[in-house]
Formats: C-alpha cells, sequence, structure tokens
C-alpha cells in the first residue's frame, strides 16, 4: 500500500478508524482531513487541510484535484518548487519512486489513482516496460476538464456509506485511468497553440476576495463582473478558466465551508447557521450539504465527539 511518507508512520493524532475488507478503509486525522481507499489502495479521495504533506510511491500515480486550489506549491523529483494555480481537473502525474512535496494552501478535495502497468500495455497494445516507462518519463501536470465527468460518477461510491457493487467500482475507476492515460498521451504529443487565458492574477485575487468576503449575501453575474471592471460575457469564461469551476459552484464551495466550520466550531442553532453561510433556510443548507458534501449537520455536530466508525461495504 503506498501512503503519504509523513503518514507512513502513524502517530497518536492519526487516527486509524476502521477496516472492513479487502476493499476499502477510511482514515481520519482531524475534524477536516480524512482518507477513503478503495479496492486494495488503486484509488483514493482525500479532504486535507492547510498543510504539506510529503509522497514516495511504488507504483506510477495521478493525483486529480477536485477544488481549485489558489497558490498550490509541489516539488518533485529533486527540481525546483513550482507554485501555480491549480483549477479543478488539474492532473499531476508522479512517476514510481519519485519524491513529491505538495502544499495545500487551503481545504481541498482530490483523488489519489494507481495507474496500473497492465491497464497501461492493453490500453496501448505493447509490451515493452521501457516503453511504458516513457509515456510517463517524469513528473508532469495538465488541467482536463473532460476529466471531472468521470469524477462525477465515481466521487459519490467512494464516500458513500451504503452497499456498492465492487464491479461497479472497478469499471467506473478503468474508465478514468483510460481517459487519464489517453488523454495525457494526446496532450504530450498534440500540445495546445494557444492556451485560453483566464483573469489576471491580480484580478482572480481580487474576485477572490470580494467572494470570500460577500459569500453569506446574494451576489448576481454582473456584480461580480462589475468588482473587476469586465462584461458579463468576459467574466464567466474567464473565471472558469482560472478557477476550474463557475461562479455559483465557487460560491457554493465557500458557504459550505463556512457552514461546517459553524457546526464545528460554535454551538449557533442551525437556523443561524444558515442565514451566515448564505443558505435560505434550515433545510436548504441541510440539502445542499448532503448533495455535495455527503453529511448532515448532524453528522457534523456529532464528530465533534471523536471520529466516526467507517461503514462501508461492498459486495
Amino acid at each position: 500500500m503506498s501512503l503519504p511518507m509523513n503518514n507512513k508512520n502513524k502517530d497518536d493524532s492519526y487516527k486509524y478508524c476502521s477496516e472492513y475488507d479487502d476493499y476499502y478503509s477510511y482514515e481520519k486525522a482531524s475534524l477536516t482531513e480524512c482518507r477513503f481507499s478503495v479496492l486494495d489502495d488503486e484509488i483514493s479521495y482525500n479532504i486535507t487541510g492547510n498543510c504539506g504533506e510529503e509522497y514516495l510511491f511504488d507504483d506510477l500515480k495521478a493525483m486529480i484535484i477536485l477544488t481549485a486550489a489558489r497558490e498550490f506549491q509541489w516539488k518533485a523529483g529533486g527540481g525546483k518548487s513550482e507554485t501555480f494555480n491549480a483549477p479543478a481537473g488539474t492532473v499531476l502525474f508522479f512517476p514510481p519512486q519519485c519524491e513529491v512535496q505538495v502544499k495545500w494552501p487551503a481545504r481541498n478535495e482530490h483523488l489519489l489513482v494507481t495507474l496500473e502497468r497492465k491497464l497501461i500495455t492493453d490500453i496501448f497494445e505493447i509490451e515493452d516496460a521501457h516503453e511504458v516507462a516513457t509515456l510517463f518519463p517524469a513528473p508532469s501536470r495538465y488541467v482536463n476538464p473532460r476529466i471531472m465527468q468521470v469524477v462525477d460518477l465515481l466521487r459519490p461510491e467512494l464516500i458513500s456509506i451504503t452497499p456498492v457493487m465492487k464491479a461497479y467500482l472497478c469499471a467506473l475507476r478503468t474508465v478514468l485511468v483510460t481517459v487519464l492515460i489517453k488523454d495525457h498521451t494526446t496532450l504530450r504529443e498534440h500540445p495546445p497553440n494557444s492556451p485560453a487565458k483566464g483573469l489576471s492574477d491580480q484580478a482572480a485575487h481580487k474576485i477572490e476576495d470580494y467572494l470570500r468576503a460577500n459569500f453569506g449575501q446574494k451576489i448576481s453575474i454582473p456584480e461580480m463582473a462589475a468588482v473587476l471592471g469586465i462584461s458579463t460575457g468576459h467574466f464567466l469564461p474567464s473565471f472558469r478558466r482560472t478557477f476550474g469551476q463557475t461562479p455559483h459552484q465557487y460560491l457554493l464551495m465557500l458557504r459550505l465551508d463556512e457552514a461546517e466550520r459553524c457546526l464545528r466550531e460554535t454551538d449557533l442553532s442551525l437556523q443561524e447557521i444558515a442565514r451566515r453561510s448564505g443558505f435560505s433556510s434550515q433545510n436548504h443548507m441541510t440539502t445542499v450539504l448532503r448533495k455535495n458534501r455527503f453529511t448532515t449537520p448532524g453528522m457534523i455536530r456529532r464528530m465533534r465527539a471523536g471520529p466516526p466508525m467507517a461503514t462501508r461495504i461492498i459486495a
């Protein structure tokens, strides 16, 4: 099993909760950090806080960033540290035995996926191990919005506590790996001539600060565009290229983060938390939490007493 280097020797702050069979395990370091692994650690869904991590994997791995990460940092294979804005759908490739350091600037969700040699050889109909290695000679990254379509199907299955068929998970993972490999090869051989530009760093920071300060209020797209002094037609595609999300999705992420924070750290009523977080009602907040974070206010409040036990069953 490949794990982050800083988690190979767990201390008392990193709680192992349970492992019910050979296909699934759940670990939780705090109320805001956890790791769900399925299919013998071939794929895992991770939530991290503001932290740094070091990885050393035995196999070829891909990390898929699921929520936009501003000023994300990584350093791989003894190279120079790189800081960039990573929209949702950013994919990082880690060759075997390559030491990687990453720094998450804020709460983030990501997948770690093993790219099996056998699956790669089957897809490209090759047998030479050296030829497989040439496909991923060094750590690399690119943005693949298409991968999020597969992630949208896979993510609920990874973190659901209801029974799910192992065959279904395997099929989704195979599709995910196939898209990763094919798109990676295509981009290496035919890189885009003129990648579309998003917001400038100054504009991105400005709109991000504005949304973080006002997410509890109703904000229209024209109001957001006016903050930057640009047209709505220019703002919408530029925002999505920069953050990998629509403005509505980004606002929803901020509201959910605030709701979860209040539920964990305060004793405010659910109605007051919903109001502060920008939801129209307590029921609206509960519905959105269940749909997007697969949890409820009651579950988050109960977690304050300690990490929950996983009840995952894979048939």
